[in-house]
């Protein structure tokens, strides 16, 4: 009697959890595993025309689709990886738009965390030198996407404030600053990253941004 009981509890458990996976939409095979649950469940209970070999071939089959399905999604999350973002993208239009969100963000995180108050003049880029040394002496951060997003969401909005600029994105260059002094095109993410994994630093990147628009002033 309590082995029966068992497997209700297991077949009820099983049951529910398939329909409310059907009603949701997230596998297409939990229709067929909420029959097998259900055939199951009923020839516990010896009711007619329910029979646990019935239950083998819905199991077969549920499970084929299941696997199908796992096979599916992985195909469709390679071709999402693989397909490139391109200069009309719905995806780089936002990604451009955050940007003055995140290097705002970048400054109450510096500030909360190392108690270094940033603004988008000059100065910033030796604070970014010495918070990237104290934060990070020995080895680049493990996760570092990231750290380059935010680091280099500053870096080009404070450029962008000083110098101009508008923020773009094509597939040769990713996202960049283009017509800064009305004469450069600038790749703060790249340069906040290669600071990171190979110490060049922003101070000096700077300076030399600095010095090529002041130059090129008519």
């Amino acid at each position: 009697m309590w082995l029966t009981a068992i497997g209700a509890a297991i077949c009820s458990i099983g049951l529910v959890g398939s329909v409310v996976g059907l009603l949701l939409g997230r596998w297409r095979s939990s229709g067929l595993i909420a029959l097998f649950w259900l055939n199951l469940l009923l020839a516990l209970f010896d009711v007619p025309g329910a029979s646990v070999w019935w239950s083998i071939p819905l199991l077969a089959i549920a499970l084929y689709a299941s696997a199908s399905e796992v096979r599916r999604r992985r195909a469709q999350a390679r071709n999402h990886e693989a397909a490139p973002l391109n200069e009309e993208s719905d995806e780089s239009r936002r990604f451009i738009e955050s940007i003055p969100d995140w290097a705002e963000q970048h400054r109450e995180k510096v500030e909360a965390q190392f108690g270094i108050r940033l603004d988008y003049d000059p100065s910033a880029f030796t604070a970014l030198d010495e918070i990237i040394n104290r934060a990070w002496p020995d080895h680049p951060p493990k996760t570092i996407d990231p750290i380059v997003i935010f680091f280099g969401s500053f870096v080009g909005e404070t450029i962008r404030k000083l110098h101009g600029g508008t923020w773009a994105f094509n597939r040769k260059h990713g996202f960049h600053l283009q017509d800064v002094g009305q004469c450069a095109t600038l790749f703060p993410f790249n340069k906040v990253r290669k600071r990171l994994l190979e110490g060049e630093s922003l101070a000096t990147y700077y300076q030399s941004v600095a010095d090529v628009c002041r130059r090129r002033k008519p």
